[in-house]
């Protein structure tokens, strides 16, 4: 757990991602509230948001990263010297994302100050701007696509370029959305490949509130697909561009106000190599009592069809105000069965019976499982309450192995606790249990295996072996147990019951034997005409995960 004692009130945990090169793993966490210490002709303090690297093994050690060092630009005109821009409240660190070695973080609301044209008067403008890290944190560079001459809200003055963003995996090629461009409309740019806007008839669309990057067409480049959740007469929809920003494809959402496409993730959930798609609905409701219980729509693309074919599923959330879908994120092979899991937040049912809004909420956070076009919940719920957290989930970040066990871990925000929870996910244990007895075959009517001289009792020794892949567990077993108590046909010598109990730790990769002598009794032929079993359930004596 990290929340470190610099991080009061600095929104820590807002965003969150996770970092690793060579040997060296780090949990990112944007603040996007801290202050920083700036020089306008006295020393002032300026809230201008912050990103720290901290370490995943020991709690609370975290560093500010290097961003944004430069103080304010002045620019020098005909009236005087002014400053160009101004970063108070800019909220660097509310998009925060990695790629390999690329560090991004932006700043929405950093503003661009021009004077007007005659006048001793400036407009501000939130403009954005992101910015990066490379080659081990060493190379800085910034990247604001809309600070330029385009000013006003009816161009791109008011663009908060970097509200949303990704990192292709081909060319590391940067995609900045600006929701508040053009009226609004929206826009989205590849860097140094500008994108056409959206058309007028979309003002107040926010195109660009969320993008995801991945492959939808049958070329090599990357595609994108970004979400207008206020379209469609404010029920949103979420549109495919090809890598040269063709539209390939569009979803609309179904209800007024819901948010579609406040969230998405594009990501094989299925393994059958074509991208699906999550998408979240938080402000969704059910009637006027449930509402705001939030939505995640899994759409799973028909590969077997020629064009953009999607089945949907749809999860709900639990109650009013748990806006179940504001933050999605790919959790990866997490079981090690081969296919991709996501993760999402809610507010689940609890004993209080005390409705609380997102912010002050005591958030959960659940696991989702997409299998050949069926949605599956592993039995695994983590409360934020349970650790003293409010508002756990806000971000989410995965599939990534930090630890180095080839398990890819989760990191999970609670800003308003300004604390960040690293969840590891424990190795899976395959097991093969193999069982056999001593004779292979039971012969009633030889004398080699009585056990008493009154032929009343049969002995047979059975022998148990168990291989697994790393940790103890806890073995189980039972013989005849579905039989009718009163009629029970066989017992272990040790326990003199049906059932028996231990605890073993095992050598990884490695078979251990055990052996059991079982007593079969009241042995009349016509007592045996059904089966009789004997069953090795097993199951662990730690949890899978913990919180650090």
């Amino acid at each position: 757990m990290h929340s470190p004692v610099f991080a009061k009130d600095t929104y820590f945990g807002y965003s969150v991602a996770g970092y690793k090169v060579d040997s060296d793993s780090w949990i990112l966490v944007g603040a996007p509230l801290t202050e920083r210490e700036r020089f306008h002709g006295q020393l002032t303090r300026s809230r201008e948001g912050a990103v720290y690297r901290c370490r995943i093994n020991t709690p609370n050690s975290c560093f500010m990263l290097p961003f944004d060092k430069k103080d304010w630009s002045e620019v020098r005109d005909h009236y005087g010297i002014y400053y160009s821009e101004n970063k108070t409240d800019q909220l660097l660190g509310s998009t925060l994302l990695v790629n390999d070695d690329i560090i991004m973080a932006c700043a929405p609301n950093y503003k661009y100050v021009t004077r007007m044209l005659g006048q001793d008067e400036f407009r501000y403008e939130p403009t954005g701007t992101c910015f990066t890290l490379r080659d081990k944190m060493r190379k800085f560079e910034e990247h604001s696509p809309c600070r330029n001459s385009l000013w006003g809200h009816h161009r791109q003055g008011y663009c908060q370029a970097g509200f949303s963003a990704a990192i292709s995996k081909n060319d590391s090629s940067l995609f900045i959305t600006g929701p508040g461009a053009w009226y609004w409309q929206g826009m989205e740019i590849r860097h140094k490949y500008p994108s056409r806007s959206g058309e007028g008839k979309n003002d107040d669309s926010y195109r660009g509130y969320a993008l995801d990057i991945a492959h939808f067409d049958n070329d090599i480049y990357e595609d994108m697909v970004v979400s207008s959740p206020r379209a469609n007469n404010c029920k949103g929809y979420i549109e495919i561009f090809s890598s040269n920003f063709r539209l390939l494809h569009k979803i609309d959402g179904d209800q007024i106000g819901a948010y579609f496409g406040s969230s998405l993730i594009a990501v094989d959930l299925n393994n059958d190599f074509a991208t699906d798609i999550v998408v979240g609905s938080p402000m969704f409701k059910k009637d006027t009592e449930n509402y705001d219980i939030g939505r995640v729509d899994v759409f799973i693309r028909d590969k077997k069809s020629n064009g953009f074919v999607y089945k949907r599923v749809t999860l709900y959330g639990l109650k009013s105000r748990s806006r179940f879908g504001s933050a999605i994120c790919k959790l990866g092979d997490i079981n090690d069965d081969g296919f991709n899991a996501i993760a999402a937040p809610y507010d689940g049912e609890d004993s209080s019976g005390i409705k609380r809004i997102r912010d002050e909420s005591e958030s959960e956070i659940t696991w989702l499982l997409i299998k050949k076009d069926h949605v599956y919940s592993i039995e695994m719920i983590i409360k934020g309450s349970d650790y003293g957290l409010k508002t756990f989930g806000f971000s989410l970040s995965g599939g990534l192995d930090l630890d180095g066990n080839e398990y890819p871990d989760l990191i999970v925000g609670a800003y308003k606790s300004n604390s960040v929870a690293y969840i590891r996910t424990k190795s899976v244990i395959k097991t093969i249990i193999i069982t056999q007895t001593n004779p292979r075959v039971i012969d009633f009517d030889s004398e080699e295996n009585y056990c008493d001289t009154n032929r009343t009792q049969f002995c047979v020794q059975f022998e148990y072996c168990v291989e697994y892949f790393e940790i103890a567990m806890k073995l189980e077993l039972d013989i005849d147990k579905f039989q009718n108590k009163s009629l029970i046909r066989a017992l272990f010598n040790e326990t003199k019951s049906y059932n028996l109990i231990r605890n073993y730790t095992f050598k990884s990769e490695a078979r251990t034997c055990f052996s059991q002598v079982v007593t079969i009794k009241n042995f009349q032929a016509i007592y045996y005409n059904s089966l009789m079993r004997l069953i090795v359930p097993y199951s662990l004596v730690r949890l899978c995960c913990t919180i650090s």
